[in-house]
């Protein structure tokens, strides 16, 4: 996976994490909760990419 595929699956996970916590406002939730879930998700978002790049960076 080069740099650009790696910067898109990223790009792609964090427009699916803000799209969740938009369906969860959609649903009537507390607009809270659907920033809790943004920031968790932006946070496995991290340790995914961090993972990525670890793995990667062997090449």
């Amino acid at each position: 996976m080069n740099k650009a595929e790696r910067r898109e699956a990223v790009f792609a996970w964090v427009f699916l994490g803000f799209a969740g916590s938009t369906a969860l406002m959609a649903a009537g939730l507390a607009p809270f909760l659907a920033v809790l879930a943004a920031a968790a998700c932006l946070v496995v978002l991290n340790q995914i990419a961090v993972g990525v790049l670890k793995t990667t960076n062997k090449d």
